[in-house]
């Protein structure tokens, strides 16, 4: 950690990103571009619905709501193994994130709060730090290894790994962060969601590209201490901006988060960001 730390502190990126694409000549590289699309198959893609993952993310949860609670700045990392380590990347998610919580509360009550693909509940806990004395009505839907370890940690949130009960209710905000570009259905995803969707609409924490078409790439997160590899989008923009608006949504604000890793031999590389939508009203 004190290395990785060093380097990050001291070395110039354009350096560090010629190490990581010569370390991926060598050896698998952390992201990939994929030509097989979805239809490459691998022993070692075992997806995120894993026993290990979650009870990794459990270990972490005191650590983690201690250290975004009362006026602590909101830089941590949940997935990285040192909290001690301010994250840029993860304070602009999270303050683009309280932004669109502020665009959405305001006149709710209570606030109701779908994260999808939300993990244990992390995003909650930031909604409740950053909107202190709001009503927060925070649903959660993830896969079942997930919810059933989120219910015990977070008892007053509700978890949901039934899509249909998802469905039954509407929402101020839909968050959809790091977790669309993992499914091949997207399209359908998004579409049922925003159907319930009432207020806003948070797309965000994924790569993005200006030019090149829409195309798959793996990710292998070892750093993160995940065992895995998984399959993800790496999506152009305009595609998920014009799939939105078309469905009666206005964007209200482009988010940029941060540079994004090298995606080996990929047609174009991408930058982090978001989209935060409105639903236009019916009159």
């Amino acid at each position: 950690m004190i290395k990785r730390n060093f380097f990050k502190k001291w070395v110039p990126p354009g350096v560090i990103n010629s190490i990581r694409i010569l370390k991926a000549h060598l050896i698998y590289a952390d992201w990939e571009y994929m030509p097989q699309g979805w239809n490459y198959s691998s022993k070692k893609v075992k997806g995120w619905n894993l026993d290990s993952i979650a009870d990794l993310q459990v270990k972490k949860w005191a650590r983690y709501c201690n250290a975004i609670e009362g006026t602590s700045p909101l830089f941590v990392n949940h997935e990285a193994a040192d909290y001690s380590q301010p994250d840029l990347i993860s304070h602009n998610t999270y303050m683009c994130f309280s932004y669109a919580c502020a665009m959405a509360a305001c006149g709710c009550y209570p606030f109701r709060l779908l994260d999808w693909g939300g993990g244990i509940g992390h995003y909650g806990k930031v909604a409740e730090s950053v909107l202190p004395g709001t009503a927060i009505k925070y649903t959660c839907y993830d896969m079942p290894v997930f919810c059933e370890r989120g219910q015990k940690v977070y008892p007053e949130a509700e978890f949901v790994d039934n899509i249909d009960k998802v469905l039954e209710k509407s929402y101020d905000l839909t968050l959809l962060s790091s977790s669309l570009w993992y499914d091949p259905n997207w399209r359908d995803t998004l579409n049922k969601l925003i159907n319930v969707t009432q207020g806003y609409l948070l797309i965000t924490r994924m790569i993005f590209i200006n030019n090149a078409s829409s195309y798959i790439a793996i990710q292998r997160p070892y750093s993160m201490g995940y065992k895995t590899e998984y399959l993800c989008q790496i999506f152009n923009k305009k595609e998920i901006i014009d799939f939105v608006v078309q469905r009666g949504f206005t964007l209200i604000k482009e988010m940029f988060l941060s540079d994004a890793m090298p995606i080996y031999k990929a047609p174009e590389q991408g930058k982090y960001g978001g989209f935060l939508f409105k639903k236009n009203l019916v009159i």
